[in-house]
């Protein structure tokens, strides 16, 4: 008889699935059906945004228009290119040379340090050359192309004086409908649910109190880390601030990936919260449960099938059934409240993909071997370079060299990785 096993099988698929459900519900709500618009009268603190440029992203001549274009009165941009051979500089010198409205800096990175990513020393070295009339230090990607209110949505929250800082969301939208695209969509939808539960934030679109850099441990702590979002959870925890979630900062990005990127990313992804953040074996926990449960259920309804124990089978495959749907239910919530907001900011929103559904098995495999494989990891590439990892914090970049890009069709907006 299956009988036990099936009712085993029932309780974890319920659990796992609630939690899903839960938070996926949690975060659709926060995005409400009019976004309200930011008060032009408030008083502004004066932002730096800091951008790190390690290879030349597809977006990155868009992300730099609308920097230079943000409905805020008072900021600066600062730009830290990787190398001085970096391709990134065929893009940024067309717009450099124009004539920029806002107060535009742009260095090469000098301090490389060895105990941290490219990526965080670049974003030390520009803070630490900010001046002091500086009030917030705004974080974006070159992925992320920002509205033309998203610096005043971002620092918004800060006149709520316990909170340190803010981050908003990303959302993958793919033009393209490669099979990479689509697990790292379907993927996502899941993870920015765990991420709004779990507190994670996001550097792509997050910003700080500028004085936090100077009062307390955190740009140290930076230092020393694989990364500048996750690690910076816990010392503002610790300093009794929150961070707060903007619905508004949802940033939608268009580009494509292929599969075997795609899986490197989100291994990626997945190590900084191992080594960075202090709810690591939850999270683990509930990504393997997730996927764990769903194999029990098609283990236990073919074994029963085998068996010829129909009841049994006919339980588990009403389970499958509604384990699948819950949990594509639960991210198409989120992608109608996310779609909505992009929609009335005027950003290009691709046609759904019947890819979509497919992708969510695949997705489930390809996440499986992610959490797998990123528990007994100790060497990572990212753009290039490769970083050697000792225990929990302690990274370690093996050798620099500058960032050279593959051949590539000039049409094609794939994401460098």
């Amino acid at each position: 008889m299956m009988l036990y096993p099936a009712m085993i099988a029932l309780g974890l698929a319920v659990v796992f699935l609630g939690m899903q459900v839960v938070w996926a519900w949690r975060l659709a709500v926060c995005y409400p059906p009019k976004q309200a618009l930011a008060n032009p009268g408030a008083q502004l603190p004066r932002v730096a945004v800091v951008l790190s440029v390690r290879g030349a992203d597809p977006s990155l001549v868009e992300c730099l228009r609308c920097l230079l274009r943000q409905d805020y009165p008072h900021y600066e941009v600062h730009i830290i290119v990787d190398s001085d051979s970096d391709p990134a500089w065929d893009l940024l010198r067309p717009l450099l040379d124009d004539e920029a409205p806002v107060d535009v800096q742009v260095r090469v990175l000098e301090t490389k340090h060895e105990t941290c990513s490219l990526k965080v020393s670049a974003l030390a070295q520009a803070i630490q050359q900010l001046g002091p009339s500086v009030e917030v230090v705004a974080l974006i990607d070159a992925d992320v192309i920002p509205y033309a209110g998203w610096l005043r949505d971002l620092v918004g929250p800060f006149s709520d004086k316990k909170i340190g800082a803010t981050t908003g969301v990303r959302w993958y939208m793919p033009d393209t409908g490669g099979w990479g695209s689509q697990v790292r969509c379907v993927w996502n939808a899941a993870a920015s649910s765990q991420m709004f539960a779990f507190r994670i934030p996001w550097g792509g679109s997050m910003a700080f109190r500028a004085r936090l850099f100077w009062d307390t441990e955190l740009l140290t702590l930076w230092k020393r880390s694989f990364c500048e979002d996750t690690v910076s959870y816990g010392i503002l925890r610790r300093l009794g601030l929150g961070v707060a979630f903007v619905p508004a900062a949802t940033m939608v990005n268009p580009e494509s990936i292929s599969l075997r990127n795609c899986f490197s990313f989100i291994r990626r992804q997945m190590l900084t919260v191992r080594l960075h953040h202090p709810h690591w074996q939850w999270v683990r926990l509930v990504g393997l449960g997730s996927v764990l449960t769903l194999l029990m259920l098609l283990a236990v309804c073919g074994a029963s099938v085998a068996g010829r124990d129909f009841l049994s089978a006919g339980l588990m495959a009403i389970a499958l059934g509604m384990y699948c749907v819950g949990l594509a239910s639960a991210m198409a919530w989120i992608d109608v409240a996310l779609r909505s907001v992009a929609r009335n900011r005027g950003d290009a929103i691709p046609a759904f993909s019947w890819k979509l559904a497919l992708a969510g098995p695949l997705a489930q495999g390809i996440y499986l071997a992610a959490l797998v494989s990123v528990s007994f990891l100790r060497k990572v590439d990212w753009r290039g370079i490769t970083y050697e990892l000792y225990g929990r914090t302690p990274v370690r970049l093996t050798r620099y060299q500058p960032f050279h890009a593959e051949p590539m069709l000039t049409d094609r907006a794939e994401s460098v990785v």
